[in-house]
């Protein structure tokens, strides 16, 4: 009796995850991740030398040289958090749940015209979903992001490849942080120049268990692997 209970629960689980239960992560482009941080990080942890070694050079004379080496260095803004957003989108065989974080900061660097350099630091316990308040209890255990543990997750930018494809403007490629793990992360992004604010618009999937969330959900009612990161980002020029 057991053996045939254990048999049939099998094959209902085998049923739903088969049976084309459509979800908001179906045919969403998918990052890449790889082992180890991005390569740029390295160089990084090394600008403050450069910079040393370029203060100690003999600035030319007249304020036109001086404008020059500032666009050089860039210009940084500040993500304005109040336009922008972060939201998830987790799956599992009967159904999505969606959510925000509610808290993160980050800024955009650019120098002559292009992006150089973006980073965002999330407040993990800031998440947010208006499910249950049970589902957003259990999202911010151990099972999932161990908000008590690891109360940051981030990213650091370190390369921009112009693309062309399915209205994304670049491939961006840095160092994604989430329970202490640190991956390389490549995901494609719209980016806009505007007059008054630089803007971003993106949406991906990773993949949970490469940051070691590995909770499965319950026997008939599993949950995918992929997790749908939406992301908009307006960060104003200054006057």
């Amino acid at each position: 009796m057991n053996a045939l209970k254990a048999t049939l629960s099998a094959i209902l689980v085998v049923g739903l995850l088969t049976s084309g239960c459509k979800s908001e992560l179906d045919d969403k482009p998918a990052a890449t991740v790889e082992d180890g941080k991005a390569e740029g990080a390295d160089k990084a942890k090394e600008a403050p030398e450069a910079k040393k070694d370029e203060a100690k050079k003999e600035p030319a004379a007249g304020e036109e040289k001086k404008a020059e080496m500032a666009a050089d260095k860039g210009m940084t803004y500040a993500i304005d958090e109040s336009q922008s957003s972060i939201g998830w989108l987790g799956a599992k065989v009967t159904g999505d749940h969606k959510g925000v974080f509610k808290d993160f900061k980050g800024t955009v660097t650019v120098a002559d015209g292009k992006i150089t350099g973006l980073t965002y630091t999330v407040d993990t316990a800031s998440m947010h979903t208006d499910d249950s308040e049970k589902l957003l209890g259990h999202l911010k255990s151990p099972d999932f992001l161990d908000v008590e543990k690891f109360p940051t997750a981030s990213f650091t930018a370190e390369a921009f490849t112009p693309v062309t494809q399915d209205g994304f403007t670049h491939k961006v490629t840095g160092t994604m942080e989430m329970r202490g793990v640190k991956k390389k992360v490549t995901f494609p992004v719209k980016i806009t120049m505007g007059d008054d604010a630089v803007t971003g618009e993106t949406e991906f999937k990773i993949n949970r268990k490469d940051f070691g969330i590995v909770y499965p959900g319950k026997p008939d009612d599993l949950i995918r692997d992929d997790v749908l990161l939406t992301i908009k980002m307006v960060a104003p020029k200054k006057g």
